[in-house]
């Protein structure tokens, strides 16, 4: 992911799926989560789509004003269900920014 810098609005869109606004059961929050590490950085999560029972798709921005300096990284897990669509399987990612 892109470097920021203490002070300046940070924004970067993470994408997980695409074309999810008719699957029920895909990267909701129910079974996916993205999380910022340090808490306390001054950046966090925002769901960016809905599905159209209202609940968020996990494709996120991740956003704020970096407060401190130091590495940030990004976690994202989760997984999907199995059917005749896919199989089950586990997502683990882990993304990784400066804050200078």
């Amino acid at each position: 992911m892109p470097n920021g810098k203490v002070g300046v609005i940070y924004k970067q869109e993470i994408i997980i799926g695409a074309g999810l606004d008719d699957n029920p059961a895909f990267l909701t929050d129910k079974n996916a989560s993205v999380n910022v590490y340090p808490y306390d950085i001054g950046l966090h999560v925002v769901a960016t789509n809905k599905r159209k029972d209202g609940l968020p798709i996990y494709n996120h921005i991740i956003t704020g004003v970096p407060l401190k300096s130091g590495e940030v990284k990004i976690s994202i897990s989760g997984y999907t269900y199995g059917s005749m669509y896919t199989k089950a399987s586990r997502i683990d990612k882990t993304y990784s920014l400066e804050i200078k």
